[in-house]
């Protein structure tokens, strides 16, 4: 198994996206390469992208655009979008196809990895 940092897209840029998840992304450059932001607003997406040094076809408000420039391992969905498709728990399935959400897709051929926080209390972050 090849032991390197797992490409991450970033999708929703919310306030705790921004002052949370995004800080703690970039604090662990042995974990995470930030390679992709996505949100609905293409201003923020922009601004975002220029703070974390994300090349143009990185970021932007279409997410299949995005995950076809730069091939993510994985994706984590800080979207708080009650329409979001949910990953089934063996993200298995087209989990990109819905359609009430913004972010649909053209039907993708494979599916990125999730990220998972861990348990609480445990102390520990691993990728699965």
């Amino acid at each position: 198994m090849e032991n390197r940092p797992l490409r991450l897209v970033v999708v929703g840029l919310g306030a705790v996206a921004q002052s949370v998840h995004l800080p703690l992304v970039v604090r662990r450059p042995d974990l995470f390469t930030l390679v992709g932001l996505v949100d609905l607003s293409p201003g923020l997406a922009e601004a975002i992208g220029n703070r974390y040094g994300i090349a143009e076809g990185g970021r932007g408000t279409d997410l299949e655009a995005v995950l076809d420039a730069v091939a993510p391992d994985a994706l984590l969905i800080a979207a708080g979008d009650p329409t979001w498709p949910r990953p089934s728990p063996g993200f298995g399935g087209d989990w990109r196809s819905s359609a009430r959400s913004p972010w649909r897709s053209r039907g993708a051929s494979s599916t990125p990895s999730p990220v998972r926080s861990p348990p609480r209390g445990s102390g520990s972050w691993s990728a699965t």
